[in-house]
């Protein structure tokens, strides 16, 4: 689901992308009405078309992939109206009448409806709400890399705090005290368990953690919003498990040594 929340992002940017370029273009096409050279003025509109034409497509796929409960009516009633104004006075050569209308769609409602969005996304679809939580300002501006990194420093956080482990190991440190034999997950989790949940984490954190690691590298989207999917998810698994054990060691909050 992290790579449906990432998609949705990446065309609510496309969204504000457009109505920014729209809202440049028409106060610039306003002033140039008012210049001695009406070829100034007709010049503009076919950009402003052209780019009107973009906003309409993204704002329709943003539309249209949102989820059917989305409790976003009203904002999503605001962005067609905006969006249709705007084309009903462009063609009409009377851009002062729609100044305000890509200014609203950035300022109320492109924020209505991803705020809506976000609220759904970690009330329902999130594999896990906290992680979902802390990495949702990179997926919002679609810095992956960024995700990884956090992603993984909030799942080691939550995990040695859990299992009661040490602050300073990681990586395949981490994943041989965690998914051992004799490791601390083992009274949680099946034998087929831990060992399916140690590949899962030692793959994860080749493929998508390591790479993100070396600065800004560009990742591959899709292996990267997967990744951090199955991340989340096994996080949750730990959590479950964990608090399903009546034998568990207390976390560090609770007093447990590290």
């Amino acid at each position: 689901m992290l790579t449906y929340q990432s998609h949705v992002h990446g065309l609510a940017r496309d969204v504000a992308g457009s109505a920014s370029r729209i809202l440049v273009l028409l106060s610039r096409w306003i002033a140039a009405r008012e210049e001695p050279d009406p070829g100034t003025f007709e010049s503009t509109k076919p950009e402003l078309l052209a780019k009107l034409e973009l906003l309409k497509k993204s704002s329709t796929e943003l539309l249209e992939a949102l989820p059917d409960d989305l409790d976003a009516d009203e904002p999503r009633g605001h962005m067609k109206r905006h969006v249709y104004w705007l084309e009903y006075w462009i063609q009409r050569d009377k851009p002062a009448s729609c100044l305000h209308d890509p200014a609203d769609i950035l300022d109320t409602d492109l924020p209505g409806v991803m705020g809506a969005f976000d609220h759904w996304y970690d009330s329902t679809a999130a594999p896990h709400p906290e992680l979902a939580s802390r990495l949702r300002r990179h997926i919002q501006s679609g810095d992956l890399a960024s995700a990884a990194r956090e992603g993984f420093a909030v799942w080691k956080t939550r995990v040695v705090e859990m299992f009661g482990l040490p602050d300073d190991i990681d990586g395949s440190r981490l994943a041989k005290r965690l998914f051992d034999e004799s490791g601390a997950a083992a009274g949680v989790l099946s034998d087929k368990e831990r060992i399916a949940c140690n590949n899962l984490y030692v793959s994860l954190y080749t493929l998508v953690r390591n790479p993100a690691s070396h600065g800004d590298v560009n990742l591959d989207r899709q292996l990267s919003e997967g990744g951090l999917t199955l991340l989340a998810w096994l996080l949750a698994k730990l959590e479950r498990a964990h608090l399903g054990n009546p034998h568990r060691r207390p976390s560090r909050g609770a007093g447990a040594r590290g």
